[in-house]
């Protein structure tokens, strides 16, 4: 079993310079803490994918007839280094056969660029020079392709960074707010609670099948 390590998107030193106060956080250090690393989370939850690397060893059994490409589902692959492929067209989990990068299969997009934003993981494997990837006909049977590579994203976009500080201010003001108001600068009761701007940053890196959302 993979122990999965998640990493928050933003440093406290990057939290405290968003919100503009060192010491407006003095002894409330835990509650930083926790409102940014409840702010990764939910920039997960709601774009379907995580944005920090680990190593990991996953199986995947492709659910398409003849299929070339191969999806990662919540999972994107950040780097093609230390990459290596191996499939299974039997039933007894060996997995013997191994895929070589740049012969057997291409990572995709090639360019690591989607609808003009850089720094974009790879989320597909397309075979090449005649190879598929094995189908899983029979439900019980194995995952007939294992991986191991380091998922994730080259690095966290400024975007998601950006998200980050938003949301994680909105969870550490709560403390001050526990029926989700708080009075600022004289304008009265503002809400603390849904900001319509952390959506539109984060909608480019939501995966279409997402169901959860930022509230």
């Amino acid at each position: 079993m993979t122990t999965v390590t998640v990493t928050d998107y933003i440093t406290m030193t990057e939290f405290r310079d968003y919100i503009g106060s060192d010491s407006g956080i003095g002894n409330k250090q835990a509650v930083a803490e926790l409102a940014i690393s409840t702010a990764s989370r939910e920039i997960d939850a709601f774009c379907g994918r995580n944005f920090f690397q680990q190593d990991l060893t996953l199986y995947f059994s492709p659910e398409q007839n003849n299929l070339w490409i191969l999806d990662f589902g919540d999972n994107d692959l950040a780097t093609t280094s230390g990459l290596t492929v191996h499939v299974e067209f039997g039933i007894d989990g060996t997995y013997p056969e191994v895929r070589t990068f740049g012969t057997d299969f291409i990572c995709e997009p090639i360019n690591q660029s989607v609808n003009g934003i850089g720094g974009w993981p790879f989320t597909y494997l397309r075979a090449i020079n005649g190879k598929i990837w094995p189908q899983r006909y029979i439900d019980y049977y194995r995952d007939t392709v294992k991986i191991v590579g380091t998922f994730g994203w080259p690095a966290v976009p400024d975007p998601v960074k950006q998200a980050t500080k938003i949301i994680a201010a909105q969870r550490y003001k709560m403390s001050d707010a526990p029926l989700g108001y708080n009075a600022i600068n004289g304008w009265g009761e503002v809400r603390v609670k849904d900001i319509p701007l952390v959506a539109s940053i984060l909608q480019p890196y939501q995966k279409a099948n997402t169901k959860f959302l930022i509230a």
